[in-house]
């Protein structure tokens, strides 16, 4: 009897840590810390962008613009932690601005590597102009993240050295 009721046990056991197996892995990966070291590299490493589908220029460029998208998405994010510091005055609201700048330089490294490998005299002048077109984006897009530095860096030394804008220049700076 008791070797009976110790495999049931076992076999209820096993059945319930099945089911429950896919919540449990839930609950494992957000209760694990990562690293912020780990959480910059994986920003800056481009997620789309695939050695195998520079043979069809097509899905190439559909790559590209996939991971253009996400760079203008950090850098969207980079601007909406920073501009409200002014308003707040706290330097912390301005959140973790400078590891996005690193990513969006490494992504447009990425990018343009990509794009370089792409481009040639195979590519229809259609695809060409897109990968122009693209290269520029990128450019403009990490440019808008080296301002958004720029006015991270004015923000702080204006909380450093207690500069402070009337009423008047604060209202058109939240409606900016």
């Amino acid at each position: 009897y008791v070797a009976n009721a110790h495999s049931i046990f076992n076999i209820v056991n096993a059945i319930v840590m099945v089911a429950a197996l896919p919540w449990l892995v839930k609950i494992g990966i957000k209760l694990t810390p990562k690293g912020k070291d780990q959480a910059t590299k994986d920003l800056a490493t481009p997620l789309y962008l695939d050695e195998a589908s520079l043979r069809t220029p097509t899905v190439a460029l559909s790559q590209s613009r996939k991971e253009i998208v996400r760079m203008a998405e950090i850098s969207q994010q980079m601007a909406a932690q920073v501009f409200p510091a002014f308003s707040t005055r706290k330097r912390r609201d301005m959140g973790d601005h400078d590891a996005k700048e690193d990513a969006l330089d490494s992504l447009q490294k990425g990018i343009h590597r990509y794009l370089v490998q792409l481009y040639g005299d195979h590519n229809t002048p259609e695809e060409q102009s897109i990968i122009t077109a693209q290269m520029t984006m990128v450019n403009t897009i990490e440019r808008l993240g080296d301002t958004t530095t720029h006015v991270a860096d004015l923000i702080g030394y204006s909380i450093n050295n207690n500069v402070h804008l009337s009423d008047e220049a604060m209202e058109d700076y939240r409606q900016i």
